[in-house]
């Protein structure tokens, strides 16, 4: 929503996933290193049952605060893979509420508070899924304008305010997002940039009067990769519990290092490219 505009820590992140839910609105799902973690990230909002369905693919502490029925259900019988950090519950201490914004959207935690989070908890945070492959970042001066390549990529997702925008830079191999026409920047300044844009076709039904909504992120799909300024025409598929990306010869996409953004996109909405 507007009102949690702007975020905080979200440049940090190594992993974004950008999900539409009610109303029209979206919400993101981060994942960051816990040595890179910043000491301010929100504001941290309730979470779905689609966003712990990714979640897990890390085996990670997933922070929110409170969720859906389904989700908070889900969690409680340990239908999830993972460490559960609930502010709605005995895990408050480790978020504050900031002053400028009015509830929900003024709550924040950090990554010293995380980190003690896993100590009190006597968690041990190892890596524990099969990674994406990865590649060298070319050299800036083989980046030439050509064949199957585009400067900006555009996604509708609803209203406005929530047209998505990436435009791409030669100068740094980057894509910068704007929304609402404005560069989509962090409260510390900051703009939000990504090495890699992954646009993941996804099917949606709405289950409720409210809006909530179901997310296919099993049965795999369409998919298109953004990098290095080319375009990539691929798949996703889930395997083994993890999703991963295969272009049209089915070879596994090799990503840039450095931040990745996933766009999960209903297959009925416009991406301009």
């Amino acid at each position: 929503m507007i009102d949690s505009l702007p975020p905080s820590g979200l440049d940090k992140a190594s992993l974004v996933y950008e999900f539409p839910v009610e109303a029209g609105i979206t919400r993101f799902l981060a994942i960051f290193d816990p040595e890179e973690a910043p000491q301010e990230i929100g504001p941290v909002r309730s979470a779905r049952p689609y966003m712990a369905r990714v979640a897990e693919e890390y085996k990670p502490l997933f922070v929110h605060a409170g969720g859906s029925p389904e989700v908070v259900n889900k969690i409680a019988a340990g239908s999830y893979s993972f460490y559960n950090l609930d502010e709605i519950s005995m895990d408050g201490s480790y978020f504050w509420r900031g002053s400028g914004r009015v509830a929900p959207h003024n709550l924040f935690t950090s990554g010293d508070n995380l980190k003690k989070a896993l100590e009190n908890k006597k968690i041990t945070q190892t890596a524990d899924f099969s990674h994406w492959q990865f590649k060298k970042e070319p050299e800036l001066s083989l980046l030439k304008p050509g064949f199957n390549k585009t400067d900006e990529i555009t996604i509708n997702f609803s209203t406005y305010h929530y047209k998505v925008k990436w435009q791409y830079s030669k100068d740094d191999n980057s894509y910068s997002r704007y929304q609402r026409g404005l560069p989509y920047k962090t409260s510390a300044g900051e703009q939000i940039e990504a090495k890699n844009i992954v646009i993941q076709y996804v099917e949606v039904e709405i289950i409720d009067s409210i809006g909530r909504r179901k997310i296919d992120l099993e049965t795999g799909g369409k998919a298109i990769i953004f990098k290095d300024g080319q375009i990539i025409q691929a798949n996703w598929q889930k395997k083994n519990k993890r999703t991963k990306f295969f272009d049209e010869e089915d070879k596994e996409i090799q990503f840039n290092p450095g931040p990745t953004w996933i766009e999960i996109v209903p297959s009925d909405k416009q991406v301009s490219y």
